[in-house]
């Protein structure tokens, strides 16, 4: 179970945005923007730093479900394993190495982030704009991983039951749309903010 009695039936991060909808709706099309940005990596890399940061945070929903839309996008499910054992030596483009370097010590050492580390990324032909979109995925992916594991939401990833929802496809059309559906089907919680009751132990 979770580590809340009331969201038993709660079971992804779709799931427990569309249970505060009133909350979360703002922020899940500013990511919609955010994957679909003209600027920084293409949306395959994009879906590959969301997974590859969702790894390094050992958060089995996320990584589960970013690396199933990965694979939906054509990239190799053996990537992820690859980049944890080298960068280097990875199937990547060249240029997208320093960002995954930047996305990693970004997540697992923020504070000790320097100026050579954008400069990096400015070498491989990456301009601010690009790098302040990388930041961004970075940041938001460190963001869900957080509130799946803060939820205990983690611990009830079924990997099969995401890619008979259908799911990795449809999000390879875009964010909106999947939530959208998904509104339009009831299951988003509109009635605004609750104070319930501390659960009984």
């Amino acid at each position: 179970m979770t580590y809340f009695p009331s969201y038993e039936g709660i079971i992804s991060m779709s799931q427990l945005q569309l249970s505060k909808w009133d909350l979360y709706e703002p922020y899940m099309e500013f990511i919609h923007r955010l994957m679909n940005y003209d600027a920084g990596p293409s949306q395959t890399e994009k879906e590959i730093i969301a997974a590859y940061c969702s790894l390094l945070n050992a958060c089995d929903f996320c990584f589960g479900a970013h690396k199933n839309v990965c694979m939906a996008l054509g990239v190799d499910e053996e990537l992820f394993q690859q980049l944890l054992d080298d960068i280097d030596t990875a199937p990547v483009d060249d240029k997208l190495k320093p960002l995954l370097k930047y996305v990693k010590k970004l997540t697992l050492d923020p504070s000790k982030m320097t100026e050579e580390d954008a400069k990096e990324c400015y070498r491989a032909g990456w301009n601010e704009e690009d790098l302040t979109i990388v930041i961004s995925v970075c940041a938001s992916w460190n963001w869900f991983n957080r509130m799946i594991l803060g939820h205990g939401i983690d611990k009830k990833w079924d990997e099969q039951v995401f890619r008979d929802r259908g799911a990795p496809e449809k999000m390879t059309d875009g964010y909106k749309a999947y939530y959208d559906e998904m509104v339009a089907n009831g299951m988003a919680d509109t009635s605004g903010p609750k104070k319930p009751e501390p659960p009984e132990l």
